[in-house]
């Protein structure tokens, strides 16, 4: 698929699932976790992918979220741009209300195309966000903490 075109399925998607309706805790608790991961640069500090520890292929990376839904991971002069929303959860067992945190970054065949997923929220306060997903057997887990 063309980088451009995933690209602009990607923003399209968020752009959508934004509007998405949620009650009135979810929205609270929604634009807690949108203030909480837009201010200051957070690193990744626990990636467990299916029992693999991949923690270490960030290191070094900070990661600054926008308010407009852009993520960049800057490691010195490098960086990678993808995008994030938190939206309405398509399960009914979401482990914080019925939320989750989507990422996604274009960069398919690299440990970034490894983030790319519609996370649930596990845990979120002002320097900490802990992610999950289950598929079948299978656990990942993501840690973002604030610097």
């Amino acid at each position: 698929m063309n980088l451009r075109i995933f690209t602009a399925a990607l923003f399209l998607m968020a752009g959508l699932l934004t509007f998405s309706s949620c009650d009135k805790d979810d929205e609270e608790i929604r634009e807690q976790i949108e203030n909480n991961i837009t201010k200051g640069t957070w690193r990744i500090t626990n990636f467990d992918d299916s029992g693999t520890d991949k923690t270490n292929n960030f290191d070094g990376y900070n990661f600054t979220f926008t308010e407009a839904g852009v993520v960049t991971a800057t490691k010195g002069a490098m960086s990678h741009v993808g995008i994030w929303s938190v939206t309405d959860g398509d399960e009914d067992n979401d482990v914080l209300d019925d939320l989750d945190f989507n990422l996604g970054f274009p960069l398919l065949g690299t440990d970034f195309d490894d983030l790319n997923d519609d996370w649930d929220i596990f845990v979120q306060n002002s320097t900490k966000l802990e992610l999950t997903e289950v598929a079948g057997l299978e656990t990942d887990l993501l840690t973002f903490t604030k610097n």
